[in-house]
């Protein structure tokens, strides 16, 4: 009976497999496949009774080897390729099938045959480690490991039912549950409990059948997120969004604060920063609310994007949404249009707060790369407030202005001010500090032929080996200058400050922009959750024909950046070039986030890089078999460098740093300069690596490390820290 129930499991699950994760997989293959391993399982279980132990290993590992090729015909590979010439060409097509496997979504239904290959093995893989674990010989006479055949088989059915809910998942959920019970209790219920035994299975199952219908409906029977933002402090988050440069005090604590409805991902403006008052960037005040806006949404009707907000968790007096907003609509307060593209709270109403909702309609531009090289600098008067900038007071009886002549000109910036001549603005910037800013805006604008050319410069001179993310800075007296030229050390306000400051000085219109990234999304509700992690600050630029434009010079190892990984900035709405990650593993001394991600389980095959579960599921099988090996080897393991490396790395990743590939000892040294000890500990790692006689870090020096990561991370950073790098002894 066990044998029976195991047969049909296999044929389930792997059939289900097939259909669910491949589109129009070939018929018959996964079939055929789970019928000749229930036939092995048969073989294997008649062996077992053997008493010549080593005919019982063989008839296993000879059933191994065979399950091992029908799983790979059955997903597809040619018979050619079994040849042992050939296996070199059989593993670069394998591994360019799982190298494929983080941008595919279910069903696949792309045209690379070894993605396709893949994804069935990944099935046939998993029926083969079943049926091996439920047959494989003991001593005593003895066969199977129970528990390990029963995990491969949940694993087998739970991958596709996450991926993909199907029609009827309740169907397929009875299908599992009936030979699974038959196969864990048929030998163990006595003859006489048989029937009893059976009346309960079905029962309970026919009982599922009937309530789980009810409990699939289009919301959760509890509703986690809804209680985790009840369970929020009463008090709302407030936000100063003006550019402060010191140690970076926004809240921290992974606090909802925004839901928002959105057909695409989008940085969720709060409010421009288009003033520069000679040491940091702030709304501007008494801003012309009049001048024109989504310039080109006429000829990219497109780009139009209509949001639906919810405020969670904070207060605020702007309305926030994406991009230029047209238009606010359904709003609890009345909203006022204080700022070209942006609307605030009348003043006689109260600002929004939790359970506040309303409708905006934005303009986002999306332009590729084509239109923003064919954009002229052909720039409308309208926009020369978005050339120029305040001097530095200087102690002199007033503040002098700094016009920048529009990009491509060659013409010298113009200054405007008491006591000041018009041809003294080159002598004003040297004189207040900012003469080798305005130096190195000339040399890169000197390497650009189109504004977008510059602007891209400038992103590549931002995120150079010199610059590092770090939120723990010190303010200055022209903080913006100092993280150009000297320390190359900050945060979004840092990167995105200098960046614009660079554009304006080359002629290029451009502001601040201050919000927050798109977070993470609720395939369920359809909403992004945006949490205080996501509070940024980015670029906005002003190209003809095409409107303002994001651009954002932060690493992507940010704690907002991370939100975009897998390359899904090229996606947000109006980013169209995100940064890659720069600077390595100690770049980012603040939590982590994760993709404009699925929450939820989707239904249609939308959710990209399904397929992690697989590989997570691939390596807790295969370390299970060698679990008691590599118990055995763990201590000669805990006192070798190579460990104590992969140790700093795992630490790293689980306090949300992201791990560039290449890293050196070297240069993860330097990003922790901030942190003697924490330095320290890398630099002992290095020299007990490569000097024989070293002794590793000391236990002042992990401790000083812990701190380091504990860095910024809220009020359980200090748990999370130990958890990440725990004392010696206890990982």
């Amino acid at each position: 009976m066990r044998l029976l129930a195991l047969a049909a499991l296999l044929m389930v699950c792997v059939v289900r497999w097939d259909g669910m994760l491949i589109f129009e997989a070939p018929r018959g293959r996964g079939a055929a496949f789970a019928a000749a391993a229930a036939l092995a399982a048969v073989a294997l279980t008649f062996t077992a009774r053997s008493r010549d132990g080593r005919l019982r290993i063989g008839a296993a590992l000879l059933a191994g080897v065979g399950l091992l090729a029908g799983g790979l015909l059955a997903a597809g590979v040619p018979l050619w390729m079994f040849d042992p010439r050939d296996w070199d060409e059989l593993a670069s097509g394998l591994g360019e099938g799982i190298s494929a496997l983080p941008g595919v979504t279910v069903p696949y239904r792309g045209v690379n045959e070894w993605v396709r290959i893949v994804i069935a093995c990944g099935g046939t893989m998993l029926a083969m480690v079943a049926v091996l674990a439920a047959t494989w010989p003991r001593s005593g006479g003895r066969a199977g490991f129970r528990g390990w055949c029963l995990f491969a088989l949940a694993v087998l059915f739970a991958i596709p039912a996450i991926q993909r809910s199907g029609a009827h998942p309740w169907v397929a959920g009875a299908l599992f549950a009936l030979p699974l019970c038959l196969f864990v209790l048929a030998d163990r219920l006595p003859l006489r409990l048989a029937l009893p035994g059976a009346a309960v299975v079905l029962a309970a199952v026919g009982g599922g059948m009937l309530v789980a219908p009810a409990l699939d409906g289009d919301g959760p029977v509890v509703d986690v997120q809804q209680i985790a933002s009840a369970l929020q402090p009463d008090e709302p988050d407030r936000f100063d969004w003006t550019h402060g440069y010191g140690p970076l005090d926004w809240p921290r604590d992974g606090r909802i604060l925004l839901r928002v409805k959105a057909q695409r991902p989008a940085y969720w403006k709060a409010d421009d920063l288009e003033f520069f008052d000679g040491v940091r960037w702030r709304s501007e005040p008494g801003a012309n609310p009049l001048t024109p806006i989504a310039e080109g949404a006429p000829e990219h009707p497109r780009w139009r994007q209509d949001v639906r907000v919810t405020v969670a968790g904070m207060q605020t007096r702007q309305f926030i949404a994406p991009g230029e907003t047209l238009s606010i609509s359904r709003a609890p307060a009345r909203p006022v249009n204080t700022r070209a593209g942006g609307f605030t709270v009348a003043m006689n109403h109260d600002d929004l707060s939790t359970g506040d909702a309303y409708l905006a309609e934005s303009y986002v531009p999306r332009p590729s790369d084509q239109q923003l090289r064919a954009a002229p600098a052909d720039y409308p008067g309208y926009l020369g407030d978005e050339t120029t900038i305040f001097a530095p007071p200087d102690g002199s009886n007033g503040r002098i202005l700094i016009h920048f002549q529009p990009f491509g000109t060659g013409l010298a910036p113009i200054a405007t001010g008491p006591g000041t001549g018009e041809d003294e603005a080159v002598a004003v910037l040297q004189r207040t500090g900012y003469g080798a800013v305005y130096a190195l805006s000339r040399r890169l604008a000197s390497e650009s032929s189109t504004p977008y050319e510059y602007v891209q410069r400038v992103e590549d001179y931002l995120n150079g080996s010199q610059f590092v993310y770090e939120e723990n800075v010190r303010d200055s007296r022209l903080p913006l200058a100092d993280f150009l030229l000297r320390t190359h050390a900050g945060y979004c306000q840092h990167y995105s400050g200098a960046m614009a400051l660079l554009l304006r000085m080359g002629g290029v219109p451009a502001r601040v922009s201050a919000g927050f990234t798109p977070g993470q999304l609720d395939s369920k509700s359809g909403e992004y959750v945006v949490r205080d992690l996501d509070a940024h600050s980015w670029v906005e630029v002003w190209f003809v024909h095409l409107g303002w434009v994001t651009f954002d010079p932060t690493p992507a190892d940010a704690p907002a950046r991370s939100q975009e990984s897998g390359g899904a900035a090229a996606d947000i709405g109006g980013v169209p070039r995100g940064p890659e990650p720069r600077g390595g593993i100690g770049a980012d001394l603040g939590p982590g986030g994760g993709t404009p991600t699925d929450l939820g389980s989707g239904s249609g095959g939308t959710d990209p890089a399904p397929f992690i579960a697989v590989g997570i599921a691939a390596v807790l099988l295969a370390g299970g078999g060698g679990w008691l090996v590599a118990r055995r080897r763990r201590r000669a393991q805990l006192a070798g460098p190579p460990f104590e490396i992969a140790e700093l790395e795992r630490a790293l990743r689980r306090t949300g740093r992201t791990i560039a590939p290449g890293t050196t000892l070297l240069a993860l040294e330097q990003r922790f300069r901030g942190s003697p000890g924490a330095r320290a500990y890398v630099r002992a790692l290095g020299d007990r690596r490569y000097a024989a006689r070293a002794d590793g870090p000391t236990r002042e020096q992990r401790r000083a490390l812990r701190r380091a990561l504990a860095a910024g991370m809220g009020p359980l950073a200090r748990l999370r820290a130990l958890w990440a790098l725990p004392p010696r002894g206890l990982h």
